[in-house]
């Protein structure tokens, strides 16, 4: 089985499409929560030098600070009306 089988990545470009690929997912990552998935990738990497209290800890303060971000008020709101949320990154 190859890792796109496995479900270990999302998709495979053929090397002659890579650069624009990694550019357009860079530019996708950019227009998102960036605070949020700055957060996660954060919780992902320390998870391995946590047990599981410290991780569950880590990931409700983690939620908790994004919750006051500028970016969590404005998704909400956005949600709510039914429209897609625009971040800014605060």
């Amino acid at each position: 089985m190859i890792p796109l089988e496995l479900g270990l990545v999302n998709r495979v470009v053929p090397l002659a499409e890579l650069a624009a690929a990694t550019q357009a997912l860079a530019l996708q990552l950019a227009k998102g929560p960036t605070i949020a998935l700055g957060r996660t990738k954060r919780l992902i990497s320390e998870s391995l030098n946590r047990n599981l209290a410290d991780q569950l800890q880590a990931k409700q303060d983690s939620f908790a600070a994004c919750a006051m971000t500028q970016d969590f008020a404005r998704s909400v709101r956005a949600f709510v009306a039914k429209l897609k949320p625009g971040f800014l990154g605060n």
